[in-house]
């Protein structure tokens, strides 16, 4: 079906680069498989320790003496230990992570307590560890996610390629454990990078903090050698997609007519000049021919701003669209790209939310009245919420 799509939004919109705009996967369901395929390749190690913190949190004596212990050996971990959650896979990472730190305690128990028998190694500790930096690469990028607000998909470019980086030398590791931890990682991600890399390195060319130089500086990283050509490929998609939107934004062809509500010869040269009018402002405005930059090239050239934490991308295109009015009207459109389908509540599920018949039978304007008061009520923003006429309830389902 995600390969047809593409197709058919070529043939149905052609002006915006053939398709490839279209982003097939779901961002947090895509980290959701990562962390599965991770986690299920550890399945026995992983409830070893969910067993031993098991084994300690439900019976208070057992926490006494676990605590004792702690005390005794002086493990300077705060963490505290709390059985995970298995439909979440963010509670079995934190779970993971303050069990590791407190392995020393793990290791003693065993001994202060003869009923204790889920001891680990310190070679499946260590496997542990390394499970738990590559959960981390997941988790903090699913964290964007969670927010109080959807971010703008340029904020998305860092992170992915990050994980692509890492997840790529991993898979080539001496280390047998980690490439052979990682490789299923890699294969799964590698899909997801080729298949959104370019529209989120296209929103981040839209970002005046980095340009062109965080594309430069990633792919250099990533391809090595063939990073320039990697690279080319973005240049000439911001080009066409540039273009693309010069012409959109073209003003429609004027007709003159006479009197007679028909058009005369001078009439029809009259047109005719009009429309290669619209041609000059078209080569005006996507070529740098005879000293004539177009907005893009203007854009490009110039130094990126400092990179500061709360920076406003659209609000910054909003106060510069007078000086880019096609490029603000593209980056914009880019900007909002969602890269993910599900709500801040599910991005961390690991089982995928079916409706039921009764929710795949609600008529359209009854689900959107439900979505858009579920996001008001959340938002706590129903001053805001237009007024409902009692026109809008009459189509309830029976």
């Amino acid at each position: 079906m995600k390969r047809n799509l593409r197709s058919l939004l070529f043939v149905n919109n052609p002006l915006v680069l053939n398709g490839q705009l279209l982003i097939g996967s779901c961002y947090a369901r895509v980290l959701g498989r990562l962390a599965q395929d991770a986690l299920t390749s550890m399945k026995e190690t992983v409830k070893k320790v969910r067993d031993s913190v098991k084994y300690v949190v439900t019976v208070e004596s057992h926490q006494e003496r676990f605590n004792d212990l702690k005390q005794q050996l002086q493990v300077p971990s705060t963490k505290s230990l709390n059985l995970d959650n298995q439909t979440e896979w963010n509670t079995t990472y934190h779970m993971l992570v303050a069990a590791s730190e407190l392995k020393e305690v793990f290791s003693c128990l065993d001994a202060f307590d003869p009923n204790y028998r889920e001891t680990l190694s310190m070679e499946e500790w260590k496997e542990v560890e390394i499970l738990c930096i590559f959960l981390k690469l997941l988790f903090d990028a699913a964290n964007l996610l969670v927010g109080p607000t959807y971010p703008t998909t340029n904020v998305f470019f860092d992170d992915v390629w990050n994980i692509q980086l890492e997840l790529t030398h991993a898979a080539m590791s001496e280390d047998v454990f980690i490439s052979n931890l990682t490789k299923p990682m890699y294969e799964r991600f590698d899909k997801y990078w080729k298949d959104c890399s370019l529209v989120l390195a296209i929103a981040v060319v839209m970002d005046p903090r980095f340009k062109m130089k965080l594309v430069e500086f990633s792919f250099s990283r990533i391809y090595g050698d063939d990073g320039e050509n990697q690279m080319k490929l973005v240049q000439d998609g911001v080009q066409e997609l540039f273009l693309d939107y010069v012409v959109q934004m073209l003003p429609p062809p004027t007709f003159v007519v006479n009197g007679n509500g028909m058009k005369s010869d001078d009439d029809i040269l009259l047109s005719t000049s009009d429309d290669l009018s619209d041609f000059d402002v078209y080569i005006s405005e996507s070529t740098s021919d005879q000293n004539t930059k177009s907005e893009l090239d203007q854009y490009l050239e110039e130094s990126v701003l400092p990179r500061t934490q709360d920076f406003d991308v659209l609000g910054w295109w909003k106060l510069n669209r007078q000086r880019y009015p096609t490029l603000a009207k593209m980056a914009i459109d880019i900007l909002c790209i969602p890269v993910s389908t599900v709500s801040r509540e599910s991005v961390f599920d690991t089982r995928c939310k079916k409706m039921d018949r009764y929710r795949c039978s609600l008529n359209p304007s009854t689900l959107e009245a439900l979505v858009c008061a579920k996001d008001w009520l959340q938002q706590g923003c129903s001053e805001y919420s237009p007024p409902i006429s009692s026109n809008s309830l009459v189509n309830m389902e029976s």
